[in-house]
């Protein structure tokens, strides 16, 4: 997207996608099929392999949800299950942008198309979790509301936010000096970095606190 032009390119978008997912993905992919090989049974190794074609085509959360049951095998065993959200990610942008495209002639418009999508996907998570837990848990249509937020969150930014933002700053700086305005600069940068550290912390923090078996017997698998 061009924010200067407010133009926007299906192709530039996808192929960012693909600059940002791609090179991480491919390591962890061959990273698991190398120390497979050395430490997997062979049963063991067709079903990572069942994964890697699934996480390569980012619909591992559909055959996740297929192999949810009673004779399901334990999480820790397979190495390539995490990708699930992946999955449900690369599936809602293939249709947001041409949803979002449709909708775009009309600010009032795409916001009720983002709020109607928002509440269609929550009512099914409700309803689908009351018979199936694995559903709602894979099904991107039951997950697409958590998504759906962001646009939602997204839109107001846009619309509202950043023009009263826009307006106050405009505002200050117009009676403040050189001085002040990098100074104001300089603290939005502290406080970005801030949130990027809690966010790190935070994702430890859960780390150390999960129940059940050691995260280090989770990497061994």
């Amino acid at each position: 997207m061009n924010i200067r032009e407010h133009t926007f390119s299906f192709r530039e978008f996808y192929f960012r996608r693909m600059i940002r997912l791609f090179p991480a993905l491919i390591i962890v992919v061959l990273s698991t099929l190398f120390f497979g090989k050395l430490l997997l049974f062979p049963d063991e190794i067709n079903q990572l392999a069942r994964y890697v074609i699934a996480s390569t085509g980012f619909v591992t959360n559909f055959l996740s949800w297929s192999e949810a049951g009673y004779f399901d095998a334990s999480s820790t065993t397979k190495p390539l299950l995490h990708l699930w959200s992946l999955g449900i990610e690369e599936q809602f942008y293939i249709f947001w942008p041409l949803i979002i495209w449709f909708a775009r002639k009309s600010d009032r418009k795409l916001f009720v198309t983002i709020l109607l999508l928002f509440s269609s996907s929550f009512i099914f998570n409700i309803y689908i979790s009351q018979t199936s837990e694995s559903g709602a848990f894979f099904s991107p249509v039951s997950r697409l509301w958590e998504l759906a937020t962001g646009g939602i969150l997204a839109f107001v930014i846009a619309k509202y936010l950043n023009l009263a933002l826009t307006n106050t700053l405009q505002g200050t700086f117009i009676s403040a000096t050189e001085e002040t305005c990098l100074k104001f600069k300089n603290l939005v940068k502290i406080v970005w970095k801030f949130t990027g550290f809690l966010g790190i912390c935070i994702i430890i923090f859960g780390s150390l606190m999960i129940e059940g078996e050691k995260i280090s017997q989770v990497f061994i698998y």
